[in-house]
């Protein structure tokens, strides 16, 4: 019973995947094999199915509505964009996937220092808790900038790329969590939380900016509301991914490798590719290459909307 448990949740995530990022003809076909399906519970509760059809027709976003949205609504998952860019960075620009607060209040230094120390970066990988992603310590060995002048550190291209290496550390670690935030303890005050704790997430400003973009408040609390427990949702989950790719690609200059990729979130080589490619990647079709780029402007997929509820008769 428990394998047929995890074989169900395995294939309730990737219809998620599909259902989010898949295109027209992949979404078709998961609402037909869908349809084959007769569940006990629903033969069993007509009402609770009438009512569950009724909800679906009436979430479905009419067509004029859904074309009075922007590029940028069409894609609620995506970080802040620039179709007209001509450069990775500006594409995806940092400030739309990590904010200055955060950004500004994250500690790189002792990062710097273990790039230079091969014992403490072989270290660092074998953490179980506080994770080091594959990606992360890769960089940190061979693909840093150099170190300009001291008088230069705190705004060079070195200490960027070592923000985006720890804030994405950061986003893997939440992505990993899969039971309920709750909120601290009135004894951990304001400027600590026992999970942030657990996972290495410093300082507050990281955790609470983490929380705010990436986890669903319960109770119906606003969406910046960290005095409630909060919940990794799986549109959240999605839009944490898509996050978490595009800084890993920021970080590279848009340039990636997809196996390397799929393993920063233990993602399937094909689920990996669906994310990328709804960021914009190309992928070339050069026989055992995995690289991928993101195609300069972008150009991303279409985003096919759902048809109105056809009126009653």
């Amino acid at each position: 019973a428990a394998g047929g448990g995890g074989a169900a949740s395995g294939r309730e995530g990737k219809e998620a995947v599909v259902k989010l990022l898949g295109s027209e003809k992949a979404r078709k076909k998961l609402a037909a094999n869908a349809a084959k399906l007769v569940k006990h519970d629903a033969v069993l509760d007509g009402a609770s199915l009438n009512a569950t059809v009724s909800t679906a027709l009436e979430a479905t976003p009419a067509e004029d509505a859904a074309a009075a949205l922007s590029e940028q609504q069409k894609r609620p998952s995506h970080p802040r964009f620039d179709l007209a860019a001509s450069a990775a960075r500006d594409a995806y620009p940092r400030d739309g996937m990590v904010g200055e607060l955060a950004w500004g209040s994250l500690k790189w230094a002792s990062l710097d220092e273990a790039a230079r120390s091969e014992a403490q970066l072989s270290a660092m990988a074998g953490e179980e808790i506080r994770v080091w992603p594959p990606f992360v310590l890769r960089v940190l060995r061979s693909a840093l900038p150099k170190a300009g002048r001291v008088a230069e550190r705190q705004t060079s291209e070195r200490a960027d790329v070592l923000r985006g290496l720890l804030f994405l550390t950061y986003m893997v670690r939440l992505y990993g969590q899969s039971r309920a935030i709750p909120p601290p303890a009135a004894a951990d005050g304001d400027d600590h939380h026992p999970l942030a704790r657990k996972l290495g997430i410093e300082p507050m400003d990281a955790w609470r900016e983490l929380l705010v973009r990436f986890t669903a408040p319960q109770g119906g609390s606003s969406a910046d509301d960290l005095s409630v427990t909060r919940r990794l949702t799986s549109e959240s989950k999605h839009k944490l991914a898509m996050h978490a790719l595009a800084l890993a690609l920021w970080i590279g200059h848009g340039q990636g490798d997809t196996a390397e990729l799929a393993k920063l979130l233990s993602l399937t080589p094909k689920e990996a590719n669906l994310y990328l490619r709804q960021l914009g990647c190309a992928m070339p079709r050069t026989r055992g290459s995995t690289a991928c780029s993101l195609k300069l402007p972008l150009e991303l997929p279409r985003v096919e909307q759902g048809r109105a509820a056809p009126k009653k008769r």
